[in-house]
């Protein structure tokens, strides 16, 4: 919890949940951190609540003409761009919160860590077989000794975006 924190605390992006802050019980055994609260959740539950309505189904269609993957993919660049670069490490629908004025924007860095060594961006880090296995790249699945890198987020990224275009098109033809 102290390394998201750390690392969430000093991100600062359009296309990143900010971090308002952070609680501690008194006893020191729990600790909640802060958010603006997002009144759409994520893309997943955005897009089940679309079906019902009509006018529902037109933001929708905003929402996702105008997400067309720019917003995660922005997010994402900003966080492959820092010095050092961070690896998300949990890229998925969940994981995206759709904002009162329909921007997609990226949360929960629990599996992220920040990446040392070259140059090129592209060290891996280690952090065992966790987060989404649907999302995960090939490598990750089958090798013993999976890392995850910059170019697992990118798998992740175009995982995430075929489900939002299977998923749209489920709701516009029902």
């Amino acid at each position: 919890l102290a390394r998201e924190l750390t690392l969430w605390a000093r991100l600062d992006h359009p296309n990143i949940l900010g971090l308002l802050g952070f609680c501690l019980d008194e006893s020191m055994s729990s600790a909640w951190l802060v958010s603006a609260f997002q009144s759409h959740g994520n893309i997943s539950q955005y897009l089940q609540k679309a079906r019902p309505s009509l006018m529902v189904r037109q933001k929708l269609v905003r929402f996702f003409l105008s997400f067309r993957a720019i917003d995660t993919a922005r997010g994402l660049k900003y966080l492959h761009g820092l010095k050092p670069p961070v690896c998300h490490g949990d890229i998925k629908a969940a994981n995206v919160l759709v904002t009162d004025d329909f921007q997609a924007v990226l949360m929960d860095f629990g599996l992220s860590k920040a990446l040392e060594g070259t140059p090129s961006g592209l060290t891996t880090t280690s952090f065992g077989l966790r987060g989404s296995t649907r999302y995960m790249s090939p490598e990750l699945v089958s090798e013993d000794d999976a890392r995850r890198t910059l170019a697992s987020d990118v798998w992740a990224w175009g995982c995430l975006l075929l489900e939002a275009s299977v998923a749209c098109f489920y709701v516009f033809i029902l």
